[in-house]
């Protein structure tokens, strides 16, 4: 009997209002924990995972790409220093030929010390899961979000996946973007 394993992913953004300086620490994990915030400095907080999120799609590129780096081949990684999540206002269908956000876009670096992977300090809580999270500045990526995905550099490189999802219009604030793949 074969066992089917799957990837699966979580999305959750976070905006917050403006006062950028005094908010603390957030925690994600495959939901979206809150943990030390001050009061009404949150304005929004949205979240989706499998099986809600259903206009997502880890990319041909991106499976290829994964499998030949697991096989130990020089490419680009996904790390710390590799990692970038990008918004754009596309909103076709995600396929699996498509190596690019469709609309306009914006690229940035992962923050500090992500992705992170269950058993790091603040990573996901599950074995066979990588977060990645990006913070967005007030005056970066103010447009409004339909697609995003995870890139391996911030011009060209690959594209891991696609997703097509309203997340509202972003202006001027804080929104922070998470994504969790899972092997399951």
């Amino acid at each position: 009997m074969k066992e089917k394993s799957n990837l699966k992913e979580t999305v959750a953004v976070i905006k917050y209002l403006d006062c950028e300086s005094s908010r603390e620490w957030v925690s994600f994990g495959v939901r979206v924990e809150v943990k030390k915030l001050e009061k009404d400095l949150i304005k929004e907080i949205i979240r989706w995972g499998y099986p809600t999120l259903k206009t997502g799609m880890i990319v041909n590129g991106g499976a290829a790409h994964l499998m030949k780096l697991l096989r130990g081949d020089s490419l680009t990684p996904f790390d710390g220093s590799n990692s970038f999540l990008g918004v754009g206002d596309g909103y076709v269908a995600a396929n699996p030929i498509q190596t690019g956000l469709q609309g306009t876009n914006f690229k940035k670096a992962v923050d500090v010390g992500y992705p992170i992977v269950w058993g790091e300090s603040g990573g996901p809580a599950s074995p066979g899961e990588m977060l990645f999270r990006t913070t967005f500045g007030s005056s970066e990526a103010n447009f409004e979000w339909r697609e995003f995905g995870i890139f391996n550099a911030s011009v060209g490189g690959v594209m891991l996946d696609r997703f097509v999802q309203n997340l509202g219009l972003k202006n001027n604030g804080v929104w922070e973007l998470s994504i969790t793949i899972s092997v399951i």
